[in-house]
């Protein structure tokens, strides 16, 4: 009798073995569809919870760790683009240690490194880069503005035939050229300071850089 009671005891606990190993890679594989339908959304923080918990039941998952290091990849591509490189670097990690032969993510850790260094380079150079650039980007969206005037008064003057039209559209071109030529060089005086530094004068005093005023622009 005892006998036969040991075999059923045996068969029960490997009847639940199997059971608990059929719900945990149901789990797993919930984890990364559910990881899978965030990546194809966008939802990039929700994607890389759903293929972390994925691996805490499989580490060595193959689809959830390929899963995970496309979104960490996808997730420093985008703080690269807002320059938030340390951040970038940090997601980057996070992709290597999931996926360490993927070659986007070693390219991709390469370029942000060297971004860094530039960016070190050009603080140095000119403290006060971002703000001049913001002026440059914010007078160019201003060149936008005059160029759809200059649509607007020409699609008006289809409709109405009223010349006066185009004679505003005329003293707004010629505006846009001449903001044009500024925007010009800002630029060439933007790129110098970034690149060399500010020049300074024979009195040591830092004088303002050739081609263009940055701060504040007219």
């Amino acid at each position: 009798m005892r006998p036969l009671l040991a075999v059923v005891l045996v068969a029960v606990l490997a009847s639940t073995a199997g059971c608990a190993s059929s719900i945990q890679r149901w789990v797993v594989q919930t984890r990364i569809s559910q990881g899978q339908q965030s990546l194809r959304s966008g939802n990039l923080p929700d994607a890389a919870r759903e293929y972390q918990l994925a691996l805490r039941l499989a580490p060595s998952d193959k689809t959830a760790n390929e899963g995970l290091a496309q979104v960490q990849t996808e997730l420093a591509q985008k703080y690269f683009e807002e320059s938030q490189l340390a951040e970038a670097l940090d997601a980057l990690e996070l992709a290597s240690k999931a996926d360490p032969e993927s070659v986007r993510v070693q390219e991709l850790k390469q370029k942000i490194e060297q971004a860094s260094i530039q960016k070190q380079i050009v603080a140095t150079n000119f403290p006060t880069y971002a703000q001049s650039g913001a002026q440059i980007t914010q007078s160019y969206r201003a060149l936008d503005l005059l160029n759809k005037r200059i649509q607007k008064e020409l699609h008006t003057f289809r409709y109405d035939y009223d010349t006066a039209h185009l004679d505003s559209a005329i003293r707004d071109s010629y505006a846009l050229i001449a903001e044009a030529n500024r925007g010009t060089n800002r630029l060439l005086a933007y790129r110098q300071v970034v690149e060399s530094g500010l020049p300074e004068s024979s009195s040591g005093t830092v004088a303002p850089a050739a081609g263009g005023s940055l701060l504040p622009l007219p």
